[in-house]
């Protein structure tokens, strides 16, 4: 945040994710410089920002601060990921767990990782069962379930129930898995 016609103390201020508080001593206008991924609002606190809430975007935003609007504004900042943009879309919806996670003091993607975790076990089950009733080997069974088992894990993720973290380990696991079975298991044949 830098001054522009108003002043404001320690200009310019480097602001934090989270909540910022800044104190404007003289009104005027001021602008606030975000970062590619990050998103914020200024509102009131002593002092007075036209607009209050004013969002605030990447790049440049100019917010003026009326005359007698001088004191402190609170200034939030929020980074913007994936992640986060995908749990602001599942909340208020049925995928959204946090009623269920408070109950057991948990974070609401810990319990939606449970719940996911669950349901695809299940789907698992029943891929093999079935798989395993036909024509093929109990292994020929195990390979496309573990195939499920990935696709699912990933489908997890994009519905907002697992964080993106748990399905890339996931893949990198498979692929060491796959790396072990193709040449070095089959080298000790």
């Amino acid at each position: 945040m830098a001054n522009g016609t108003g002043t404001v103390t320690g200009s310019p201020i480097e602001l934090d994710e989270g909540e910022n508080t800044v104190t404007v001593t003289a009104v005027g206008t001021f602008v606030i410089s975000l970062n590619q991924g990050t998103e914020g609002t200024v509102t009131n606190g002593t002092g007075v920002v036209t607009g209050s809430p004013v969002d605030l975007v990447a790049g440049d935003t100019t917010i003026t601060v009326p005359a007698g609007g001088s004191g402190t504004l609170i200034v939030d900042v929020a980074l913007v990921t994936t992640q986060t943009g995908i749990t602001d879309t599942i909340t208020g919806t049925a995928f959204d767990l946090t009623t269920l996670a408070e109950h057991f003091h948990m974070s609401r993607l810990w319990m939606s990782g449970i719940v996911w975790g669950i349901v695809t076990i299940l789907i698992c089950a029943a891929v093999y069962r079935k798989a395993s009733e036909g024509r093929m080997a109990a292994q020929s069974a195990g390979k496309i379930t573990w195939t499920v088992f990935n696709v699912c894990f990933a489908g997890g993720a994009l519905l907002g129930m697992l964080s993106f973290t748990v399905p890339i380990l996931l893949f990198l696991a498979s692929d060491l898995f796959i790396g072990y079975v193709v040449f070095f298991r089959q080298a000790n044949v």
